[in-house]
Formats: C-alpha cells, structure tokens, sequence
C-alpha cells in the first residue's frame, strides 16, 4: 500500500475515533471547555452566546469573571464532537472582537444512576 493510502487511511481512523472518544472509555463523559478572554464590553458574551447556541451544544457551564479590563469566560460544552468544537473556535475567532481563545478536553467520571445502582 502506498504510504499517501496508508497516512490517509490512518488520519481518517483517528478522526473517527476522536468523535467517538465516549464510547472508546466507558463511565467517562468528555467535556469542552472553551476559556475565552475579552474587553469588558458585555456585547462581546452575547455574540458568542449567539456563535454557542448555534451549534446546539449543551451548555454544562458558563462562568464570567471580570480582572480590571478583561472579562474571563469559562464555557463548559457538551455534546459536541471534537471537529464542531475546534469549528467553533473558529468562528469565534472570525468574529473579529480581539477574542483569545484556549481550548480545553476535559474527561470526567459520570456518577452512576440510580438504575445502575440496583443492578
């Protein structure tokens, strides 16, 4: 097999298994957070409320802490794939609004039910 095949082949394998990262690790939950540092303008978080919930993610957290003139967001997404993250990143960015943005993956343990308690 020639070796463009087999890199092609073997990117498209880890992309795969990047969106299915759940189901690979049984019990753990992968959560997005996207840390978002901008001016103090309040305008700025309704954009990128507006650029969130296009993406029909659900929104597990959303903190907003103002130091001096930045304000520090901490949005916590779930269900979303890695790429519509990493997307959405982008088109926060494309916003043009002087946005820094670091993106974090966060694996976490999920607290059984109570269903799977009485088995």
């Amino acid at each position: 097999m020639p070796h463009e095949i087999l890199s092609q082949t073997l990117r498209s394998q880890v992309d795969d298994a990047k969106d299915d990262f759940e189901s690979c690790l049984p019990g753990f939950r992968l959560t997005h957070i996207l840390n978002v540092a901008s001016g103090p303008d309040l305008d700025v978080v309704a954009q990128i409320l507006a650029c969130v919930k296009c993406e029909q993610t659900s929104i597990s957290g959303w903190t907003i802490a103002r130091r001096g003139e930045v304000l520090d967001q901490r949005i916590s997404l779930q269900s979303i794939s890695e790429p519509r993250v990493r997307s959405l990143r982008e088109q926060l960015l494309r916003l043009d609004l002087g946005l820094r943005i670091r993106l974090e993956h966060r694996f976490t343990r999920q607290r059984p039910t109570d269903v799977e308690l009485l088995r």
